[in-house]
């Protein structure tokens, strides 16, 4: 068919000139393409194949099981007569009819998604979408209002923990002061009591009770010794280890003097008033000390108390954030799976529906089809002759279950392709033909190894002929079904257009085609298989026009005229108003 258009089209464009002018002075007014508009629709596509068989006498035909499973029961004994189809043995079929059941439950699933996706459940199912949106940005709200609470009351314990810190560095600079003054008055006392120890006696002794009055004295003792005048003075001589320890042997108040000088005291010092004196300013300094320390301890306590609020309140903060985030990624969710059902892509949604339908309907047919192969049925009518199974123990693929005879029947052989006997499954029915007669058959043997020569697959069919009908040698005709697409998006085939392999076609809309990629699939002489860029709401044309472009006006012939009724009213008019 597109090489007769091919043809019309270079015959067109080939006629002279001349002849064209023939036609009429002026050219005439372009005006819409007439064409043929359809809409593709849903179906199977299956292939059939012919092949040449060779024709054998044959009495026996091996029934071989598809599946590996436990035998249940067996039907029949050696030497019954059995009808084509009848069941031979069944094999347990429990993970079959599971996933049977599976595949019927992903098709109910596809078809109530594909039913909410379009129908008055997609509308209630917005509205509830809506519903939650709204509901969760009023959450994030709320949680956003604790969120901000919970950081201004944590940063006001940080503002009290900071207030704190000054506070104990202040109350540590303190106490380090009084401890240094506890320190210094403690040791003053220590070193006025053995001061007093060393020299109070001599002090009570000699009746000095001030400084003066023993500096007189130990000078008058200084000036009445040997060492003077070699010294100018007491200070002088006591500077001189030997002079010293001299003078101080030889003279109490000399003695009390230099121990006095040398601890840096005097006598008033060591007097019982200033000794006690010492003594009370060091107990005040350290019961000071011991009062900073204690606040110290508060203070500490405090902090405790500080940092466990701020710790509690940082996780409080943390999980408001993360109680956050998992809102919000559900409102994303939400909104995102909202504008799926609500915007443009909804066509887009649908036909992925339409699609996710079709491919689940299809695995409702393989599993009812694997089903199928747990049964073992009879081929031919004919009689048992070789049971090779007993219940209970399992069928293997690729031997002989049964063996059946019939004297009726005729066996044709032909080879296949790899490919070919990938599509063929034991059961299948086939026909053969010969002389323009037709004789069906059904597939009984499929090859598991390939020719070594050839590469071809050896297949076996019961034909149910006589040896009178189709004789032993010779040749036939085996027609079979093969390939095939299963609910499927058809097209006539004349619609689809290529351009270096390119698949398209020219869709209609407002009057106008609109040239449109699509991806093909098997195909026939009358249709063709789309796999995608098509839907069935789409208006395809379906015949071809040389003068068929992208962007050309289009009219469908099969369409009713808009002005149909307009020349009637026109007349009903003119005759009122004569």
């Amino acid at each position: 068919m597109k090489k007769l258009r091919l043809l019309s089209l270079i015959l067109f464009l080939a006629l002279p000139a001349g002849l064209l002018a023939a036609c009429g002075e002026e050219a005439a007014p372009v005006s819409d393409i007439a064409v043929e508009i359809a809409s593709p629709t849903t179906g199977d596509l299956i292939l059939t194949n012919r092949f040449i068989g060779t024709i054998t006498a044959t009495e026996e035909v091996s029934v071989i099981p598809q599946m590996a499973a436990e035998i249940e029961a067996v039907c029949v004994r050696l030497g019954d007569e059995v009808n084509a189809g009848q069941v031979l043995c069944r094999l347990d079929d429990d993970s079959a009819q599971l996933q049977l059941s599976n595949a019927q439950l992903a098709y109910q699933m596809a078809r109530q998604s594909a039913e909410q996706a379009t129908g008055t459940s997609w509308q209630l199912q917005t509205l509830s979408s809506q519903a939650n949106i709204e509901q969760l940005r009023l959450t994030i709200a709320n949680y956003y209002q604790l969120l901000d609470d919970a950081i201004e009351a944590r940063d006001d314990y940080q503002d009290d923990l900071d207030d704190l810190d000054d506070e104990e560095d202040d109350y540590e600079d303190e106490a380090d002061r009084y401890a240094r003054l506890y320190a210094n008055a403690s040791r003053d006392y220590a070193t006025a009591l053995a001061v007093e120890a060393q020299v109070g006696g001599t002090l009570d002794e000699l009746s000095i009770s001030s400084t003066a009055s023993l500096a007189a004295a130990a000078n008058a003792d200084f000036y009445g010794s040997d060492c003077y005048p070699t010294y100018a003075s007491l200070d002088q001589a006591l500077q001189d280890p030997g002079a010293a320890a001299t003078l101080m042997a030889g003279s109490q108040a000399i003695y009390a003097y230099a121990i006095l000088a040398q601890a840096g005291m005097s006598v008033e010092d060591i007097s019982p008033s200033a000794l006690q004196l010492l003594q009370q300013t060091a107990d005040s300094y350290g019961s000071y000390s011991g009062n900073l320390s204690a606040a110290g301890s508060a203070i500490s306590s405090s902090r405790a108390s500080l940092e466990a609020a701020i710790q509690q309140y940082d996780s409080t903060i943390t999980g408001y954030r993360n109680t956050i985030a998992t809102y919000e990624a559900q409102l994303a969710a939400a909104e995102q799976a909202l504008a799926v059902t609500n915007g443009p892509v909804y066509e887009e949604t649908k036909e992925q529906l339409d699609t996710q339908l079709r491919s689940a309907a299809l695995g409702v047919s393989s599993a009812q089809l694997a089903l199928d192969y747990y049964t073992l049925k009879a081929p031919i009518s004919g009689t048992v002759t070789a049971v090779n199974v007993d219940e209970h123990n399992f069928a293997a693929p690729g031997y002989a279950a049964f063996t059946i005879s019939n004297d009726n029947t005729m066996t044709v052989s032909f080879k296949v392709s790899e490919a070919v006997r990938n599509t063929l499954r034991a059961g299948a029915d086939v026909t053969v033909s010969r002389n323009q007669t037709d004789y069906a058959a059904v597939l009984t043997e499929i090859g598991n190894s390939a020719d070594p020569t050839s590469g071809l697959f050896t297949v076996k069919a019961t034909v149910y002929a006589t040896g009178e009908q189709l004789p032993t040698g010779v040749s036939v005709t085996v027609t079979a079904d093969t390939y095939g697409a299963h609910d499927a998006l058809l097209l006539p085939y004349d619609a689809v257009y290529y351009d270096n392999g390119a698949a398209y076609v020219y869709c209609c809309r407002d009057g106008v085609a609109h040239k449109t990629p699509i991806e093909t699939g098997l195909f026939n002489d009358s249709s063709i298989v789309v796999l995608s860029g098509l839907t069935t709401g789409d208006r395809v044309v379906v015949t071809w026009s040389p003068r068929l472009r992208d962007g050309a006006a289009i009219r469908d012939v099969n369409a009713p005229p808009a002005d149909s009724a307009a020349p009637n009213a026109a007349n009903d008019a003119t005759e009122t108003a004569e």
